[in-house]
């Protein structure tokens, strides 16, 4: 049954398909293609940077070159993502797993988002497994393994940051589970997120020393990241905020506003309230967190603190939610 939606979703997506579009998506793809060409990255451009965003086009063009149907390539990121959240969410509550991948995999904006060269939904495919593997593994297992999945869960993030440095606020969901790990005295779950804080850690002395090697600037990834929103606030088309009336109403009700521009990002955030709030399974605590954290983070927390930049309210931004 799983296969056959699976198939339908790829069916869906076909009229969305229309190739490589001008502006971000053509910068993957360029150091996609420059990469498969001469072996170099180039580590000054943020877009090329993003090294697991690009990857796999760049696979893609090693095997069959530059063409329109690189597109699909992101849709198979999107069904790799419906199998993440199908498979380790149905010990849970199979009936829940099944219909929340018919949702998203029928989800207007997942299916757009899906078939543009962009590393939004390699992003959201990444960033959630970490929460995933500790909800399976950990809090839903007789026998945990805290070390070996923590171990996982940690790469799975690096990869993820590696995609795009929004992933950093996921940590806060992270934090967030450590500390109740720690102050329940939860021996699997500690050991888990021990494994996973000292992955990131080893893997962020690494990223610093690798740029410091080579710009003379440890944090190079992360000034490319300050020069882009600068640069994305001056030029964008996009709202910006810059009285504080109007920051008042982005940080109220202008996301609520933002949620209703699509649909099925609408419905899903609904069903998945209504839901959390009349089921009466026991790790329902569990789901509410990892529901409302990333919602309160990319809701108020700043891209940028001076001048303060909330979260741009771009659908393909606020993917990672969508899971």
């Amino acid at each position: 049954m799983f296969i056959i939606l699976l198939v339908l979703v790829l069916i869906a997506s076909i009229p969305w398909h229309e190739g490589i579009k001008f502006c971000d998506s053509a910068t993957y793809v360029l150091a996609a293609k420059k990469f498969v060409t001469t072996q170099t990255i180039n580590y000054r451009n943020i877009y090329s940077n993003r090294v697991t965003a690009w990857l796999p086009y760049a696979v893609y063009i090693f095997f069959f070159g530059v063409s329109d149907r690189i597109t699909w390539v992101t849709t198979l990121e999107f069904c790799f993502l419906l199998c993440a959240i199908y498979f380790l969410l149905r010990s849970y509550d199979q009936m829940v797993a099944f219909y929340s991948v018919v949702l998203l995999g029928f989800s207007t904006l997942m299916i757009r988002e899906s078939t543009e060269t962009m590393g939004d939904m390699m992003l959201a495919l990444l960033m959630n497994l970490p929460v995933l593997i500790y909800w399976r593994y950990i809090k839903n297992e007789d026998h945990p393994k805290g070390l070996k999945f923590g171990v996982i869960a940690g790469v799975c993030w690096v990869l993820a940051f590696y995609a795009k440095e929004s992933a950093v606020y996921y940590l806060i969901l992270c934090l967030c589970f450590s500390v109740a790990a720690w102050r329940k005295k939860l021996i699997p779950d500690i050991r888990f997120w021990y494994s996973f804080w000292l992955v990131l850690f080893l893997s962020g002395i690494a990223t610093a020393w690798f740029f410091y090697s080579l710009t003379g600037d440890p944090f190079h990834k992360l000034m490319l990241v300050n020069k882009n929103i600068t640069a994305h606030a001056i030029s964008s088309f996009e709202r910006v905020w810059e009285t504080y009336g109007e920051l008042i109403y982005r940080l109220t009700f202008q996301p609520v506003v933002f949620f209703t521009y699509d649909h099925s990002m609408g419905l899903l955030g609904l069903l998945a309230v209504f839901y959390l709030v009349h089921s009466r399974k026991s790790q329902n605590g569990f789901w509410r967190w990892y529901l409302l954290i990333p919602l309160v983070v990319w809701w108020v927390f700043p891209q940028k603190l001076i001048p303060y930049y909330p979260m741009w309210l771009t659908h393909r931004l606020w993917l990672p939610l969508m899971r």
